[in-house]
């Protein structure tokens, strides 16, 4: 279970981040990818999910209960809300004004099955959550 804020510290706040660092990573199957860090993974706490802003971009970076870290689109597939004002429960992110439901881990629907949101790639390295934005869009539902 999470700890409170009043037990770790305040949270920060949507658009507050660390100062933005830039990592160059390679993976065998793309061509090398900017990786920006966003924040130190204590930061964020298992259980929780923060806002974060990248060259533009929105995003909500989770740390599961399981200790998974994930960079999740900002905003819902299925009418365009924002999906941090929804709730977690393990790996499940629902969203607040509809009810659609996010396994965070896989990207996948829940509820209902066939949606999903994009995942952006995530490294955590030197304590700190790395994330990869570039050419990756947001998933929305088809009308």
């Amino acid at each position: 279970m999470a700890q409170s804020e009043a037990q770790r510290g305040p949270m920060r706040k949507e658009g507050e981040m660390a100062a933005t660092e830039i990592v160059e990573v390679s993976s065998p199957e793309s061509a090398p990818s900017r990786y920006h860090r966003i924040c130190d993974l204590d930061s964020i706490w298992p259980g929780e999910m923060a806002v974060h802003e990248v060259e533009g971009v929105k995003i909500i970076v989770i740390h599961t209960e399981s200790g998974v870290v994930r960079a999740v689109q900002y905003i819902c597939p299925h009418q365009s809300f924002t999906l941090s004002d929804g709730g977690l429960e393990g790996d499940i992110l629902t969203c607040s004004k509809h009810l659609w439901e996010f396994n965070v881990v896989s990207g996948c629907g829940v509820n209902p099955t066939g949606a999903e949101i994009t995942l952006y790639p995530v490294k955590v390295e030197n304590g700190g959550i790395h994330v990869a934005i570039a050419g990756i869009e947001p998933k929305y539902a088809r009308p």
